[in-house]
């Protein structure tokens, strides 16, 4: 059964405690609860109205206003009450999170030198094909940054100035996850992704433009593409793990700060692509939780159907068998009407009316639908033939 709002009690509510209190009760954000007092012309207190209430400062509070046939809103709580840490939940795959826990605590994190000769075959793909791209790009369209994206080669999309530093970045990540067993694959869509708990994840790295204006003169002016201003790679790289929002735990993506660099943050990488792991696992049990629950709907309803059709049928069974007794009935009262007509006439029945009158007794007889048989309530399905 739904709960809706009181508008009485809501103002009773906002004017005795804080928003941010109050909407505790209702399991939702105090900005949401606002909207909805707003929906429903409640006056909530004005800022700074309980720092002077503290003081001592009273402020006078507006009535409550007539409202005629306000709105009904169902009170939706979208968080629990008891602001629980969400990671307390209870998990459709726990067990994906106990093995990602152990493995966590058991990684072994080595430091990797910058060397650009012993890269891993992947990274060295994604180099080849790095300059392949960049000698036939186009300027400006792809701000001035380079896009690869193919089977065998990690996902990237940097400028130029940057390639050795990101191999150094994918090297320090593919070190790491073969030191401690994992795997490394290549991947039609995904061009590569590390095996993690037999889970396949990417990552990919992209570096920001900034927008700057060409300077007068320096305009390409035979171009069709843009000519007042040009983008230019800042640097500043962002690491993402390609998982879906499902994973609602822990970071996904990074990117270069004042204080820390990608480079810095590779353990911190490298564990999380662990829990992402046991997040996609607990996506699919989620996945098949709801495809179980959809087919047990759709069987619900398949029955729903199939009654609702055999009640149909029944219906329409009775209604021709009251038709069928209802011009039964009409005819019988028509030849009784003729025959007590004649008698009163014309005494007995003779000759050819009384040819006609046994006739006509015989094949009411006959289709008399009280003598068939009896009306039955299950009711065989219609077969489905398939041509």
């Amino acid at each position: 059964m739904y709960e809706y709002y009181d508008r009485e009690k809501l103002y009773a509510e906002v004017w005795e405690k804080p928003m941010s209190e109050v909407c505790k009760n209702y399991g939702i954000s105090d900005v949401a609860l606002k909207k909805t007092c707003k929906k429903l012309r409640v006056a909530t207190p004005p800022r700074g109205y309980w720092a002077k209430k503290d003081a001592g400062k009273e402020t006078p509070k507006p009535k409550l206003i007539s409202f005629e046939n306000p709105p009904r809103f169902i009170i939706r709580r979208t968080t629990s009450s008891g602001d629980k840490d969400p990671d307390t939940e209870p998990r459709l795959a726990p067990e994906a999170f106990e093995e990602a826990e152990r493995l966590v605590q058991s990684l072994q994190l080595v430091q990797v030198s910058d060397d650009l000769e012993d890269l891993h075959p992947f990274i060295r793909n994604t180099r080849k094909v790095f300059k392949r791209q960049q000698k036939k790009r186009y300027y400006g369209i792809d701000y001035n940054r380079v896009l690869v994206s193919e089977p065998g080669v990690f996902n990237i999309n940097i400028g130029q100035d940057s390639i050795d530093r990101v191999s150094l970045i994918l090297q320090s990540i593919c070190q790491n996850l073969l030191v401690n067993g994992f795997l490394i694959e290549a991947d039609e869509r995904e061009g590569v992704v590390f095996r993690i708990m037999d889970e396949a994840l990417s990552i990919k790295i992209s570096e920001s433009s900034k927008k700057t204006a060409i300077p007068e003169g320096k305009q390409d002016k035979d171009s069709y593409r843009l000519k007042d201003y040009e983008y230019i790679p800042t640097g500043v790289l962002k690491l993402e793990i390609n998982t879906s929002s499902f994973m609602t735990i822990g970071q996904k993506n990074w990117t270069d700060g004042k204080v820390r660099s990608i480079e810095s943050r590779v353990p911190e990488i490298i564990r999380q692509l662990v829990y992402a792991a046991a997040w996609n696992k607990e996506r699919a049990a989620y996945h098949k939780k709801r495809e179980a629950e959809r087919k047990i709907e759709e069987e619900k309803r398949a029955e729903k159907e199939r009654l609702a059709r055999l009640e149909r049928e029944r219906v329409s069974r009775l209604e021709d068998g009251y038709k069928k007794w209802l011009y039964h009935k009409e005819l019988s009262d028509y030849v009784n009407a003729v025959k007590s007509h004649y008698q009163e006439h014309k005494g007995e029945p003779e000759g050819d009316f009384a040819d006609w009158l046994k006739w006509a007794e015989g094949y009411l007889e006959e289709n008399n639908p009280l003598k068939s048989e009896y009306p039955k309530f299950k009711v065989e399905e219609a077969r489905r033939w398939l041509w």
